[in-house]
């Protein structure tokens, strides 16, 4: 699998591999668990590596293990910075920067269910089951807060907004919505809090 270019420059070559060749430096990509509290049973789910080849136009080949999510798309996505790619292991997302590729960021997005570009904002946008995360060339720009009980339809992308559907549980149906692709503000959608927020 090569990059999606989303309509964005790229100043390197990156594909997803079998295996690491062990012939250029490997770097291991990991998300943070957050930590339980004490007392408290979790349950360990194993997930294996996606490897992925990197060759930035100026510098050196190198080699990336990144840990995989639970559920969710896997790709390499280009980003508004030419020397940023975008690694989406099952629905885990990485941030990296192919010449200091140690200074990776989590995409704050997760499971990662799709992704697509606003390219007249130069801006990347990820999708979980409830909310939508934003990612400029410096890294993250707006995180929505909840649009969803259990899953997001997107139906009209511009550079203005983000329309879709949302999912309301209690009413067993979808309900619209609209976020401000420069904000990441929105209106519509459906969420537990709006719930609780009516009864209040």
């Amino acid at each position: 699998m090569t990059i999606q270019t989303l309509g964005f420059a790229v100043e390197y070559d990156a594909r997803i591999v079998t295996a690491t060749t062990g012939q250029a430096p490997l770097h291991q990509f990991q998300w943070k668990r957050a930590q339980p509290a004490a007392g408290t049973l979790v349950l360990e789910v194993p997930s294996d590596a996606l490897f992925v080849e990197v060759i930035p136009y100026d510098g050196e080949l190198w080699q990336g293990a990144f840990l995989q999510g639970l559920g969710g798309v896997s790709g390499l996505y280009a980003t508004p910075s030419p020397t940023t790619l975008c690694v989406v292991a099952r629905g885990q997302g990485y941030w990296v920067p192919v010449l200091i590729p140690t200074d990776f960021l989590e995409v704050w997005c997760n499971p990662v269910k799709s992704v697509f570009a606003i390219p007249d904002r130069s801006i990347v946008v990820f999708a979980s089951y409830t909310e939508l995360a934003a990612y400029g060339p410096s890294g993250m720009l707006w995180l929505t807060d909840r649009l969803s009980w259990d899953g997001l339809k997107i139906t009209e992308v511009t550079a203005q907004h983000v329309r879709g559907f949302a999912w309301d549980s209690p009413a067993n149906r979808e309900v619209p919505f609209i976020v401000d692709a420069e904000t990441g503000k929105h209106e519509g959608g459906s969420s537990p809090e709006k719930y609780a927020a009516r009864k209040q």
